[in-house]
């Protein structure tokens, strides 16, 4: 993208409204050039250079006589008392520039950050299972907020670039050869700028790059660090770290070298070429002193903004990295953004979960996969009724589980509620009607009754509502225990609570929501048999009320429900209620049996 490029890109961030902050920068730098000149035909009128630039001094001897000032003092009065007000407006212009940046920027990033996750939750649930979680964490925390910030960075270019501008334009107008020969002299210097940055660049996306990967090692030892300690098989990890930190030093080092080589090793050439052609303008042209000092001068302040730009685009090319990084991530998101309403714009039809769910020959597969996880599967979930569904690791279970929800769609076959077509759906009002506990509580650094409800409404004001779904699911008594009850803090993943407390909390959360369809993928295979029937009796509660789909591991805990499944290699093996599935002697029965010899 190129630099104009970046302005049209921050005009959609900022809503259009960078033209105001180019005005008010625009008004600041006026502002001072006019105080400067006032100030230098105060230093004529004092008879500093009798041969002062005639154009400047025309104009001022003509807004002189207009009103009536003929005097020398009521001339360097008005001069100096102009020169004052100018700077107090520029000082005031670049006050309010300052703050619409600041203004301009902290909405960038209000509004970017939770769009970048609301991409993230509409994507499609197969593509986010391909994605690294570290490159995902990254850019939504990392890199989101350096694309806020570069808006700072981009407008200092633009304020130190038009700057330079109008001193080089008011140069011109005092000593035009003088500008000409500056600008012809200097035309080598762009050269070395390009070259800069364009291996900054370069260099800046390797960092962002490799930024990503180590967070990446970082966020996956963090949470593996229980195995990672009592195996010592971190020493494993620690090279890969190191590996990435010494590249990572290899790219800072790199962007600085050509950094200071962007920011410092221009200056000494371009003040020489100035000194050189003022000594020239003087000596050799003999041009007024007076003349060849103001354009000097001019060209000093234009020269100072010149320089201070290839620094800030040094700093903002590391920040326009983030930016090709971040835009490249949320089109990919986009690209792999999930439908959530009927395709070829047909009738959006709300989910009625008074009908059974129906599966009819689903088969699935994943797109990087070369076999189908699912095999012509048919089933029929019946309202209000318990339905377990049970098999070895990789039979499919959670793939079934994960098409009920929508998160996945079938590659081949139907899939109904109600006798409506899943395509037909609106799939967050489904999903809002969808109640899911799984293996792995879900729990919030947050109070107990946020995470209960999870921010949809206060405490006070929900009260009885959470405390009833707290009973429900068995937790009141532990939650009322704590130091501060509902309104205390469970900390990371719940971290100062056991993990049955945990489970009892997340089921408490799904019938708070009060939803018709309750999921429960193997929400106690991880816990002791005592907290686990604590929990088995809190769903069977629920028995006749809800539509109840359990994922289990130990066949024990789905005793009571209506029908089984047993699926195996991905296909409906053998289905029907417990007491008729031990007395087929088929798959079943076979799990049950090995299930009592590890006990």
């Amino acid at each position: 993208m190129s630099f104009f490029g970046y302005f049209t890109y921050y005009q959609q961030l900022t809503r259009a409204r960078l033209p105001l902050l180019l005005a008010v920068n625009g008004f600041a730098v006026l502002a001072q050039m006019g105080a400067a000149a006032a100030l230098f035909s105060a230093l004529s009128q004092f008879g500093v250079e009798s041969s002062s630039p005639g154009r400047i001094m025309r104009a001022m001897s003509a807004i002189f006589e207009f009103f009536g000032l003929f005097s020398q003092s009521s001339r360097i009065a008005a001069i100096l008392s102009f020169a004052t007000l100018a700077f107090a407006a520029s000082s005031a212009a670049m006050m309010l520039s300052m703050l619409l940046t600041a203004k301009m920027q902290s909405e960038i990033l209000v509004r970017i950050q939770p769009e970048g996750m609301e991409r993230l939750v509409e994507s499609d649930y197969e593509h986010f299972q391909t994605q690294n979680v570290g490159k995902i964490s990254n850019v939504l925390v990392q890199q989101i907020k350096v694309v806020a910030q570069s808006f700072k960075l981009y407008s200092d270019i633009m304020l130190n670039s038009l700057f330079a501008f109008f001193y080089i334009i008011g140069a011109f107008a005092v000593e035009p050869f003088l500008c000409v020969a500056l600008i012809a002299l200097g035309a080598p210097l762009f050269k070395l700028v390009r070259l800069v940055n364009r291996k900054s660049q370069e260099i800046s996306v390797k960092n962002v790059n490799e930024n990503s990967r180590m967070n990446a090692i970082i966020i996956q030892s963090i949470s593996n660090l229980k195995y990672l300690k009592a195996t010592s098989s971190y020493r494993m990890i620690l090279p890969k770290i190191r590996q990435s930190s010494e590249k990572l030093a290899s790219y800072i080092m790199g962007v600085a070298f050509w950094s200071a080589l962007g920011s410092h090793a221009t200056t000494p050439f371009a003040i020489g070429v100035i000194s050189l052609l003022v000594y020239w303008q003087i000596v050799w042209l003999e041009r007024p002193i007076s003349a060849a000092l103001l354009a000097m001068g001019l060209l000093y302040a234009a020269a100072q903004k010149v320089m201070a730009i290839p620094s800030s685009y040094q700093k903002f090319l590391v920040s326009a990295a983030s930016i090709q990084i971040y835009e490249s991530f949320m089109g990919e998101l986009k690209s792999n953004a999930e439908s959530l309403t009927p395709d070829n714009n047909a009738h959006c039809v709300q989910p009625d979960f008074r009908g059974a769910i129906c599966l009819k020959d689903v088969s699935f597969r994943y797109r990087s996969a070369k076999d189908d996880v699912l095999r012509s599967v048919s089933l029929k979930i019946e309202p209000n009724s318990s339905v377990a569904f049970v098999g070895g690791s990789g039979a499919g279970k959670s793939t079934v589980v994960n098409l009920i929800t929508g998160l996945l769609k079938p590659s081949s076959g139907q899939i109904s509620l109600s006798g409506t077509d899943y395509r037909t759906l609106d799939m967050n009002a489904l999903r809002e009607n969808i109640g899911y506990v799984t293996q792995e509580s879900v729990i919030f650094n947050a109070s107990v009754s946020d995470n209960i409800s999870l921010w949809s409404a206060p405490y006070d004001s929900s009260r009885a509502a959470i405390e009833e779904a707290s009973s429900l699911a068995h937790a009141d008594i532990f939650i009322k225990a704590m130091p501060e009850g509902y309104k205390t803090l469970l900390g990371d993943n719940g971290i100062n609570i056991s993990g049955g407390q945990r489970q009892r909390i997340s089921i408490a959360r799904e019938l708070f929501r009060k939803t018709p369809l309750l999921i429960l993928d193997e929400a106690t295979s991880a816990l002791d048999s005592e907290t686990e029937k604590i929990i088995h009796d809190s769903i069977e509660e629920f028995k006749g009320r809800k539509t109840l789909i359990i994922i289990a591991h130990r066949l024990a805990t789905i005793k009571s429900c209506d029908i089984i499944y047993v699926l195996d290699g991905g296909r409906v093996l053998e289905s029907g209620s417990y007491e008729t599935l031990c007395s087929m002697n088929g798959k079943f029965r076979e799990m049950i049996e090995m299930q009592k010899l590890r006990s």
